[in-house]
């Protein structure tokens, strides 16, 4: 679920922002336009994320309880229909913008999100798992064991970070 409305949550951004110029009248690539954009939809995208997490695990420490099935029912079903309201929104918010667009800009449309998702997938996911990886052999002290301790004791998972 979370999948699918980080997928929604970017091409939303995609199809909002496709219409912004990206070059400049030479036809040069104005880099500080792309690296703001990209760095607004990853924000976007991993607040999504988050905010998506967030509802499924209290969804999830809920049902744990079998004495208040109802409530588990309830906030279980308030949890989904939120999910089910963002991907129809966001959803309905790219037909809009696709039935602005012509045909060939709805092509550059989709082209745009499959790159960016390619981006996202092909280069920003592989970066962040050898992160993940890579982080905790260079940084194996005694410091980083303490920090890492004190976010679990704030009840932060450091993974979550990753």
């Amino acid at each position: 679920q979370i999948f699918f409305n980080v997928l929604l949550c970017e091409l939303l951004l995609v199809a909002a922002w496709h219409r912004t110029s990206e070059t400049n009248q030479h036809g040069e690539a104005r880099l500080l336009i792309l690296a703001v954009k990209g760095i607004h939809a990853s924000v976007a995208c991993l607040a999504v994320a988050l905010l998506s997490r967030l509802v499924f695990r209290i969804i999830n420490h809920v049902l744990c309880c079998p004495q208040r099935r109802w409530r588990a029912i309830g906030v279980g079903s308030v949890g989904w229909a939120a999910s089910l309201f963002f991907i129809a929104t966001a959803s309905w918010t790219v037909l809009a913008y696709g039935r602005c667009f012509s045909v060939n800009e709805t092509r550059e449309l989709l082209q745009g999100w499959l790159i960016s998702l390619a981006i996202s997938w092909l280069v920003t996911e592989p970066l962040a798992i050898l992160l993940v990886v890579l982080v905790p052999v260079v940084f194996n002290t005694t410091t980083c064991d303490n920090m890492v301790e004190s976010l679990k004791a704030m009840g932060i998972e450091p993974g979550l970070l990753a």
